[in-house]
């Protein structure tokens, strides 16, 4: 993505930008898709729901929307709904965690100091009713 700036003849900004939803992106989102659905897959048969929250915690700390969108597909039969959704509740725990841990390593103690330790805080709450969830289905 291009967002370099150069002056027009008024002296103001003349902001380069791409179309965010090109070609190029989407079939890049799409394989993204595709990837995740095939280990999402693969994980369940060889390590069923501990794996999967094994997966989607990593997930978390990655681009969630493809593993969200792959679980909400529908293809996992050996898995039951109860356990998809602690699957996508502890992705987005571990992705809290992983923002926390941003928030305390780039804008230091004295900027983020109650917001990094809250992130963190809803991370591990997040990802222990995940667990929670996905472990109590029957």
């Amino acid at each position: 993505m291009d967002c370099s700036a150069s002056a027009n003849n008024e002296g103001t900004p003349d902001l380069g930008r791409t179309n965010p939803l090109e070609l190029g992106i989407a079939l890049l989102f799409a394989l993204l898709f595709v990837i995740m659905m095939v280990i999402t897959q693969q994980v369940i048969a060889y390590f069923g729901k501990a794996g999967l929250a094994l997966l989607s915690f990593g997930v978390g700390f990655t681009d969630i929307d493809p593993f969200v969108l792959s679980i909400l597909s529908g293809h996992y039969e050996a898995i039951n709904l109860q356990q998809l959704a602690g699957a996508i509740v502890i992705a987005a725990g571990s992705n809290n965690l992983l923002k926390g841990i941003y928030a305390v390593s780039l804008g230091g103690q004295k900027n983020s100091g109650k917001v990094s330790i809250l992130l963190i805080a809803l991370g591990i709450l997040t990802i222990g009713y995940g667990l929670a969830l996905s472990h109590l289905a029957v």
